[in-house]
């Protein structure tokens, strides 16, 4: 279940980042870290309230590990945010 959250964060990551560079027009870099930001808080409670038992491997293997894909992911929704925008003001 603790995975299935983490990818969940993932996408929330991706909808905050393009949110907030679409809707909100932020420039990209802090749409993106923003974003990156609830993947952070996400897999944090995620260590700190899973049991030991249902963690997998790769949510106790690194925060950079994880930290990385909310940042790849944030980077794709805002990045998709900004060629939409581009694209309706021409």
């Amino acid at each position: 279940m603790t995975d299935t959250l983490l990818w969940v964060a993932y996408l929330l990551s991706a909808a905050a980042a393009f949110y907030a560079v679409h809707g909100k027009a932020w420039p990209i870099v802090p749409a993106t870290l923003a974003g990156t930001a609830i993947t952070v808080i996400v897999w944090a409670l995620l260590v700190l309230t899973a049991k030991p038992d249902e963690k997998p491997a790769f949510l106790t293997t690194d925060l950079g590990l994880n930290f990385s894909f909310g940042l790849i992911f944030a980077a794709a929704g805002a990045a998709l945010a900004m060629f939409l925008k581009v694209r309706r003001e021409r």
